[in-house]
Parts: C-alpha cells; sequence; structure tokens
C-alpha cells in the first residue's frame, strides 16, 4: 500500500488504527479477539465490517470512516485531498474532530500543519516508523498498551494512554 494513502483527510494516521491494523495482519488472534469484543459491544456490525483499506485507500472502509463529514466535506469535492488543501484550514468541523477528547484525534490539527511543512508522504513515512515496535518492527495501533507480536511495551514516544479503571 502507498504509505502516503495512511495519511487520512483530517490528519489522523490510518496505519496505526486498531482496525487497519487488523485487516493488514490475520496472523493476530489476540487483535482478532479485540475486534469481536468491539463488534459485540457495538452490536450492530459484524465483525467483517472492521476491515479498512486507510482512508484514502482502494477498497474497504470503516463504517464510521465511510460516513465521515470530514472525509465527506463539500470543499474536498473542489480537488483537494485532505483538509490541509483547503484555504478555510482549520476549519469548525476539524478543529471539533482535534478537540472531540479522543486522544488519537487531538493531534490531528498538528498532523495536517506537518503535511503542509514536510509534505504528506514525508509526514506519513515519520509516523509509519513513529508507530513501529522498537523490538520486532511490527506496528503498534493507538491504544495497544504493548506489541500484539512480541509483547513488548508501548514506547513513551506516542500519546500517553489512560490509566486503566
Amino acid at each position: 500500500m502507498d504509505t502516503e494513502n495512511l495519511a487520512a483527510v483530517c490528519g489522523l494516521f490510518c496505519g496505526a488504527c486498531e482496525f487497519f491494523r487488523a485487516g493488514q495482519d490475520h496472523t493476530l488472534p489476540k487483535r482478532q479477539e479485540f475486534l469481536q469484543r468491539v463488534a459485540a459491544r457495538l452490536g450492530y456490525l459484524a465483525l467483517d465490517s472492521f476491515r479498512c483499506d486507510g482512508c484514502l485507500g482502494q477498497g474497504h472502509l470503516t463504517p464510521w470512516c465511510r460516513n465521515c463529514e470530514i472525509k465527506l466535506c463539500p470543499a474536498l469535492q473542489f480537488g483537494m485531498t485532505r483538509c490541509s488543501d483547503c484555504p478555510d484550514f482549520p476549519c469548525l468541523r476539524v478543529s471539533n474532530f482535534n478537540d472531540d477528547g479522543m486522544q488519537h484525534h487531538a493531534e490531528v490539527l498538528k498532523n495536517l500543519r506537518r503535511f503542509k511543512e514536510i509534505g504528506v508522504n514525508n509526514w506519513a513515512k515519520q509516523e509509519e516508523e513513529r508507530w513501529r515496535c522498537p523490538q520486532c518492527g511490527n506496528s503498534f495501533a493507538w491504544y495497544d498498551r504493548s506489541c500484539f507480536h512480541c509483547g513488548t511495551k508501548r514506547p513513551e514516544r506516542l500519546f500517553p494512554l489512560p490509566q486503566p479503571d
């Protein structure tokens, strides 16, 4: 997959999404168990609906990415690929998304500004490295506490996780 396609319209790094990761690596029984628990909790989604090829990939999207109000923004219909391309950036839509309380969303404004500074492809390559396990080289997902492949604890360079209840 083209690394640049992992830079979502909104500024998220799709390569750190647990649903993207699970769809790319079917050898992870723990991740499949995780997806089964999420599907059961949501109740209205089948497990196979979690398959995602990334926001700008050619293929499957999770239901919330498929119906994303940022991805469906009318401004993006005029030749823009990402919010960073828009003359109205940052708009209220993407600012509210950044500030909605989800830790992985809290980076989108910063990420979109980085797209402009260093280019989307360079940013995506940096993010791919940032989310890589230092022990085995496989990828972490946003809320992994440890690597699903080798068990290595989540690195400090990623955003801090909420403490378990």
